[in-house]
């Protein structure tokens, strides 16, 4: 039956998916406002309840389904990507590269050289990204991407390669950048670009220092960069703003985050993350964790 359904999806694409799933939703929401002005009536209030169940049942079904990777385009797209794993392990494999660490470091070379991407451009940026989990990765070859798109890709990569992997939310604390402009060079624009991409996950702030970088090059004007950590009580704090791989190979665990180009270890006592940098006291978030294991 299921096969059956997953052929049906195959006809349609994935925009038609989501609106036949939304119309259900609204279905399932105006039949439910109807319910409160026909109670007098109940042959009519029976059978609108009827509709509602109905309609909530389709609507969750096809949230929750699979079958939303086995429409046309997602099926194409799917082959597409899974293709370039395994060639890029095609790669790994000529080189040699056997445990996380190896891999990570090419990876994260040729990500940020723009390798990975078309044009050979990758841009940190969320914006036009389509956030379907089993896929997140191929938003990196479009060019564009941020922490939950290259764990993602890095995370397949692994896997495809017979490495145990999985995404890891985070909570990396907020900050508020310091500009200070000198006179004279202290950093070089690649210094200050390495600072932005190794202490600021928060995409705006992130896209407006680059550009800050850029402009401030072609202008041969001089900055230094600092921050200052900021606890807040917020939804992101609770479940997470930072995505990155772990990994276990031969034993041993394997904390990599392919954004940050950092490498952490765990004190499992507090169930935090931390490496050699002051920055790096990051907890661990299992809700998101745990979504991870829906990824298929």
């Amino acid at each position: 039956m299921e096969n059956k359904f997953y052929q049906v999806c195959n006809k349609i694409n994935y925009s038609t998916y989501q609106k036949i799933q939304n119309s259900f939703g609204s279905i399932g929401f105006w039949t439910a406002i109807s319910n409160i002005f026909t109670e007098q009536y109940p042959i009519l209030n029976n059978s609108l309840d009827i509709i509602y169940s109905a309609s909530l049942v389709a609507y969750f079904g096809l949230v929750l389904s699979n079958a939303k990777l086995h429409t046309k385009d997602m099926s194409e797209i799917r082959t597409f990507y899974q293709q370039f794993i395994q060639n890029y392990n095609k790669m790994n494999k000529d080189f040699e590269l056997n445990n996380p660490i190896q891999i990570y470091t090419m990876f994260n070379y040729l990500l940020y050289k723009g390798y990975l991407s078309k044009g050979k451009e990758f841009q940190f940026s969320g914006e036009e990204a389509r956030d379907i989990n089993a896929i997140s990765g191929t938003n990196i070859i479009m060019g564009k991407g941020v922490c939950r798109h290259i764990s993602s890709m890095f995370k397949d990569i692994l896997n495809d390669y017979g490495i145990e992997a999985y995404n890891l939310g985070c909570y990396y604390r907020t900050y508020n950048v310091n500009i200070n402009f000198t006179e004279q060079q202290n950093f070089s624009y690649n210094e200050l670009r390495e600072w932005v991409k190794k202490h600021i996950i928060d995409e705006r702030t992130n896209c407006f220092l680059n550009a800050l970088i850029d402009e401030m090059e072609k202008q041969e004007k001089y900055a230094e960069f600092s921050y200052k950590q900021e606890e807040k009580n917020s939804i992101e704090k609770m479940v997470g703003n930072h995505v990155i791989c772990y990994s276990r190979y031969n034993g041993e665990d394997y904390y990599l985050d392919p954004t940050q180009t950092r490498i952490y270890r765990l004190n499992s006592n507090s169930n935090t993350l931390y490496d050699n940098e002051e920055d790096s006291d990051m907890k661990i978030k299992q809700i998101n964790s745990i979504l991870d294991l829906f990824d298929n």
